[in-house]
């Protein structure tokens, strides 16, 4: 399995986040990563029991920092992006259109659907995250980039994390889907 790096360019500051919107990467370096939104001081995302609507982002910062859970947040620059209007209902219409993660459907969905109306991405083109983090990059879509919980798996300012395939998304789910069998 090869990796890919991520720079992280900032100290996590939540007041800094919460005026910024972008992607989120939660339990980082788990294979795969969840993704999800953040805008306006919200969380938005999909995950196999619905969707995540308007989650406190200051909320959930806290807690991943009180559980030491691995996140990236990565915002974007507004300045780089087009047709911004109701940008939060967009994020919130494609979350709810997109509902649940599936085996045929990934926590990306619903992000680049977003893209693809905000920027010049071909969606097509991209299956995973580690295909979309060069194109934010080569286009200087990127403001900045901050981390709870990696420290130390930092070098030199880079997050190394893995690539991953479908094959280990659709195991992923399906042992989601095992453990919330066992709890009921």
């Amino acid at each position: 399995m090869s990796s890919f790096s991520i720079n992280i360019t900032h100290n996590p500051n939540l007041e800094e986040l919460k005026d910024s919107f972008g992607i989120f990467l939660y339990r980082a370096t788990r294979i795969p990563p969840h993704l999800g939104w953040f805008i306006n001081g919200k969380i938005y995302d999909i995950t196999t029991v619905g969707p995540t609507l308007g989650l406190d982002l200051a909320s959930f910062y806290q807690t991943s920092v009180k559980r030491k859970m691995e996140v990236v947040f990565i915002a974007l620059d507004e300045v780089k992006l087009t047709n911004l209007v109701d940008l939060e209902t967009k994020i919130e219409t494609s979350v709810r259109k997109h509902e649940m993660v599936s085996e045929t459907k990934s926590c990306l969905a619903p992000i680049l659907e977003v893209l693809e109306e905000i920027s010049s991405i071909n969606s097509s083109q991209i299956q995973f995250f580690f295909d979309l983090y060069p194109f934010l990059m080569s286009n200087q879509l990127i403001k900045f980039s901050s981390q709870l919980g990696l420290d130390n798996k930092l070098i030199e300012g880079k997050l190394a994390l893995k690539t991953y395939t479908q094959e280990d998304i659709k195991d992923c789910i399906a042992a989601i889907e095992r453990k919330s069998n066992l709890v009921y």
